[in-house]
């Protein structure tokens, strides 16, 4: 190779282990420390009680949307999507249905962290 050749051509490429980890610690490290990365939710518990109270009373989500307002974050100040508030349902209801599940992932949780 000619000695004025660029670095990224007389260079390996990253392997699928390099390019994942190298930069940090793994995300099981930063879980045991109680650091957890992701978005915050759009539609806190707060927010979740009004939707399914309001629910209960017959009103649509789309008639309980323009009520809501996103507490913190970059949309701060603005309604949450209709699509938010159904995936909050949602996973509302998943949690409903299986809570066993919910408290062995807890549980398991809690284990990690110790």
């Amino acid at each position: 190779m000619p000695p004025n050749s660029p670095p990224s051509l007389t260079t390996s490429p990253p392997t699928a282990w390099s390019w994942r980890c190298s930069p940090g610690p793994c995300p099981a490290s930063a879980a045991r420390k109680g650091k957890h990365g992701g978005r915050p939710p759009v539609i806190t518990d707060d927010m979740l009680h009004t939707v399914l109270r309001r629910k209960a009373l017959g009103e649509s989500v789309e008639q309980i949307q323009p009520d809501l307002i996103i507490p913190t974050g970059k949309r701060k100040g603005q309604n949450p999507s209709v699509a938010s508030i159904y995936r909050a349902l949602a996973e509302h209801e998943k949690t409903q249905a299986y809570p066993e599940a919910v408290e062995t992932a807890h549980a398991d949780f809690c284990a990690v962290t110790r």
